[in-house]
């Protein structure tokens, strides 16, 4: 509505801000084409006007793409200048909720030591208060934290925290994809069917992989289950659309036989003939620490 009405007085905050909102809906649906354009475009034109909330807006949708496609360190650099911009409009909220998915996306990717500092932020931010939207963001990057270093008794705690959250604050789309992530480690795994069923076919209906998008493994796993999980034959179609997980440009599979190549000093790089191997095709952390200590010995 508001980019309908870009032409009847709508201001160019609220026009950059919508098309930034619009971006990253589309790209929570797996479709990425001409994001990385849009929200460049939109950023030059708010630093050129000097609209600091259209350009927090922009750079914000700008790390969740660019983290969906796999480029970490643009990524990171989104981050830190939105995290810059909020902060000086005062955008706590905000600023809570790009620190607590940006540290899930860490977590999902391996990264932990970023994933920590960056949801040490979202709950320095939020300090006492009780934000529920907020505290639903931060419990599911707790979790995933605490999944990628290894406590899954931790993380399942976590995500049931971010579900009991998500429901009273109304945020769905939270409350779905902790069901998805909890559902793997929920003990009870007939219970846990059920409710993550649930959540599978409402994520299906809108089209939102991000949880699968940043966990490829999650979405093998989930694909194996499906008739388990007794998705129907009219179901499945959707269901299987979701799960199927689209390569970013740098996690398409390199030559046969080409030649491997790892650096160890300093952070982990592992290219397969000149191709670096991108951190979401690392299950956790624990996964790259090792293959470091066996390919040392």
């Amino acid at each position: 509505e508001i980019l309908d009405a870009k032409g009847s007085g709508a201001e160019l905050d609220e026009i950059l801000s919508a098309q930034a909102g619009l971006v990253e809906i589309r790209a929570r649906r797996g479709d990425t084409a001409e994001a990385i354009d849009t929200l460049t475009a939109g950023l030059a034109l708010a630093r050129d006007d000097q609209r600091r909330d259209a350009e927090a807006a922009c750079l914000s949708a700008l790390a969740f793409v660019q983290g969906m496609l796999g480029d970490t360190a643009k990524s990171d650099e989104a981050y830190d200048s939105a995290i810059r911009l909020m902060r000086a409009c005062g955008a706590h909220r905000a600023t809570a909720a790009l620190h607590a998915a940006t540290a899930e996306r860490c977590a999902a990717r391996g990264d932990v030591a970023r994933a920590r500092e960056a949801l040490r932020s979202a709950e320095a931010v939020v300090g006492g208060g009780r934000d529920r939207l907020a505290a639903a963001s931060i419990a599911l990057a707790r979790g995933s934290l605490h999944e990628a270093t290894g406590d899954l008794a931790g993380a399942l705690a976590a995500y049931w925290e971010a579900i009991d959250e998500a429901r009273i604050a109304g945020a769905s789309s939270i409350e779905r994809a902790a069901c998805v992530l909890s559902g793997q480690l929920d003990p009870d795994q007939v219970s846990s069917s059920r409710y993550m069923r649930s959540a599978l076919l409402a994520l299906a209906a809108e089209g939102d992989r991000t949880a699968f998008a940043l966990r490829p493994a999650l979405a093998i796993w989930m694909r194996d289950r499906v008739d388990a999980l007794g998705i129907t034959a009219q179901e499945r179609p959707a269901v299987l659309e979701l799960l199927t997980v689209r390569a970013a440009v740098e996690d398409t599979p390199p030559a046969r036989g080409a030649a491997l190549q790892v650096t160890l000093l300093g952070a982990l790089d592992v290219r397969i003939g000149g191709q670096r191997i991108s951190d979401r095709a690392w299950r956790t952390s624990k996964a790259k620490e090792l293959f470091s200590l066996l390919l040392m010995h």
